[in-house]
């Protein structure tokens, strides 16, 4: 059975896998992002490696502008 995933910063499709332990990520550069929501659920996020460099370079200057403060 053929599973997709979609980049939750631009909706582009990952490529098919053919099965549940196939990696888009070391074939394709995809990741996948894990954090816990307000509510205490926990959400997986898939990004596309274009996606994944912006939401990088988001995240470490969040980081750097706490440190300053």
């Amino acid at each position: 059975m053929a599973k997709t995933s979609t980049c939750v910063g631009c909706g582009v499709l990952a490529p098919a896998t053919h099965a549940f332990d196939t990696s888009v990520s070391t074939k394709f550069g995809w990741r996948l992002n894990r954090r816990v929501l307000p509510d205490g659920t926990r959400s997986l996020e898939w990004r596309c490696g274009g996606c994944w460099t912006k939401y990088r370079e988001q995240a470490v200057r969040a980081a750097l502008a706490l440190r300053t403060r």
